[in-house]
């Protein structure tokens, strides 16, 4: 068996194991809807910055979908 059969078979199985390991890490990571949200008081101030240009037409747009 030549080297180029061992390199395939060692990239085989290092991929399998790196497979392995994101499944697993995952199925670890808990999902953000589950996750208790601890807000500050009160709740900090955001700015949105949006760059537009020539932009009439679908800027109401975006900005209701930018706020909710």
């Amino acid at each position: 068996m030549g080297v180029s059969f061992w390199l395939a078979v060692a990239s085989v199985v290092f991929w399998m194991a790196f497979g392995w390991d994101l499944f697993r890490g995952n199925r670890s990571i808990r999902a953000l809807k589950d996750v208790d949200a601890c807000l500050p008081e009160p709740v900090p101030r955001v700015s949105i910055i949006i760059a537009a240009r020539n932009e009439e037409e679908k800027i109401e747009r975006a900005l209701r979908s930018v706020l909710g």
